[in-house]
């Protein structure tokens, strides 16, 4: 059944992309399994008249299920009965001619029974949140590996906490993994987009995979004497890249690729000199596939004394059959310290890749510019830039984090650092963050176990809304946490309102904590 809507107005946007409004469904309605779930949205674009742009409906579970183009008044349908069980965020997006693109998107439940507005998600763990006006909340957790949790709390609030289309809110509850790989410092990690493992890093080079399903740890292998930085999959999951280098002083760099078939493999020729091979002189620190193309985008240094380190990118294609692969050499520049992130964005119509270096630079790469992809934007008066995430909703949009002064910063095409565009988490180090997939939520952790939550963006006065939830009994055996132990990393799970925390080892384990809005 597709939905009709009569007398939608449209009116032609002044920007470079297409605009775009999902009208249903509103995200707040659940389906049974094979139960017909009809999509309507409305489409503009300023270049082309509405039924020329080409429109793809897809969702982070089952991938494309629409590519049927609008009318000519700007309404765009797609219909499908083939979604599977969980929870969805299903993204429209439109391009037009000119290759300027813009995306938009919606949560729904597909329930394994009859449509209910209720969801119920079994994995040894039941979460009920309730998120009305005055904010009450029961959940109830209960893990089987190794240990059992049950967590009760009830928390009643005058203060209103925002819901985005997945229905996340406070309060958020953890439970810890005892995952029994011994005293395991573990730093970075990364979902895959199905939702179903997540992929760990364990300093200095060991690979971990975490079964969602059934909670559990399991050691992938090792780069022998290696130094990992950064684990990230391709966008359609078939893989993931791990990069590193080979010495933490004079790194030579190294990329493995993990695939459910084979575990984890070295990708050969990587290192050399010039155009078509990776500088031998620079280790891999944050790497990021393209949101269409599958090509990788690579930030390295090369961890030499500061003030003459120099930081690099590199394209790499997505085609690894048979090992193939080829660099493509955009060029480095003079920096202050180590490049820390990079992640994929939009600007003026464009794709751009967004990265900072650990102490004050920003750098911009454009690879649709013939000269000039990449450039160096220094703010002096930010430094220690340790992290930059785009808003999933709008990818011209994107936050960078400061850990030393523990300050976030809006950037939109330029680096805000005013009181209206950034925020102070002041007397804490805060060392990372992610942002759920229907952007309402961050979350950030760092030393001694800090948590802080916000809505999804405080602008332009509302700089109040950050709430500090500490892991509970985070200082109690057995993980015994102390005051410089971290938590190195945050990932949410695509699609859902929970996630997973990495830290240090504390008393004998390492620190893996599931969290649930």
């Amino acid at each position: 059944m597709l939905l009709a809507c009569g007398g939608i107005k449209y009116h032609e946007t002044s920007g470079a992309s297409p605009s775009i409004e999902i009208l249903f469904p509103d995200g707040l309605t659940s389906y049974a399994v094979g139960e017909s779930v009809s999509f309507v949205a409305a489409v503009d674009d300023k270049e082309d008249p509405p039924e020329k742009l080409k429109l793809t409906w897809s969702s982070n579970l089952d991938g494309t299920f629409g590519t049927e183009k609008a009318d000519n008044e700007g309404v765009a349908t797609a219909e499908s009965s083939a979604l599977s069980a969980g929870q969805h965020v299903v993204t429209l997006t439109a391009s037009d001619s000119d290759g300027n693109r813009n995306t938009e998107f919606v949560a729904l439940t597909i329930g394994a029974g009859t449509a209910d507005s209720d969801v119920d998600t079994d994995s040894d763990s039941d979460s009920d949140v309730d998120t009305d006006s005055d904010s009450d909340a029961d959940s109830d957790t209960d893990t089987d590996s190794d240990a059992d949790t049950d967590t009760d709390a009830d928390t009643d609030t005058d203060t209103d906490v925002p819901v985005g289309p997945l229905g996340c809110g406070l309060p958020i509850t953890y439970t810890r993994i005892m995952h029994g790989e011994g005293a395991v410092d573990f730093r970075d990690v990364a979902w895959s987009p199905d939702g179903t493992y997540a992929l760990i890093i364990g300093y200095p080079a060991s690979l971990y995979r975490y079964d969602d399903a059934l909670q559990t740890l399991s050691h992938v292998g090792d780069g022998a004497g290696e130094y990992w930085e950064e684990v990230n999959f391709s966008q359609d999951g078939t893989y993931a890249l791990i990069g590193g280098g080979d010495d933490p002083a004079t790194p030579v760099p190294v990329l493995h690729r993990y695939t459910e078939a084979n575990g984890l493999e070295v990708v050969p020729n990587v290192i050399g000199t010039g155009d078509g091979k990776f500088l031998n002189t620079y280790r891999v620190q944050s790497l990021q596939a393209h949101p269409t193309t599958g090509e990788w985008v690579i930030l390295g240094d090369n961890a030499a004394p500061w003030p003459s380190q120099i930081g690099c990118l590199n394209t790499l294609d997505a085609d690894f059959t048979g090992g193939y692969h080829t660099w493509n050499y955009w060029g480095c520049v003079n920096i202050d310290q180590g490049a820390d992130s990079i992640a994929w964005g939009s600007n003026l119509g464009g794709d751009i890749a967004l990265g900072v270096s650990h102490y004050t630079e920003l750098l911009y790469f454009d690879p649709a510019l013939v000269a000039g992809q990449f450039d160096l934007q220094s703010h002096p008066n930010t430094g220690n830039l340790r992290k930059v995430v785009f808003d999933p909703t709008n990818s011209a949009v994107a936050w960078v984090l400061n850990w030393s002064s523990s300050n976030v910063y809006t950037w939109e095409g330029t680096l805000r650092t005013d009181p209206q565009n950034s925020y102070s988490m002041s007397g804490y180090t805060i060392w990372n963050f992610d942002v759920s997939s229907d952007g309402e939520w961050k979350m950030f952790v760092g030393r001694n176990a800090n948590v802080w939550l916000s809505d999804s963006d405080w602008r332009p006065v509302d700089g109040n809304k950050f709430y500090n939830q500490p892991i509970p009994s985070w200082d109690q055996p057995p993980w015994g946490g102390t005051n410089n132990d971290y938590l190195w990393d945050i990932a949410f799970k695509p699609g859902a309102c929970e996630g997973i925390t990495v830290g240090d080892a504390t008393s004998n384990e390492g620190t893996i904590a599931l969290f649930t809005l």
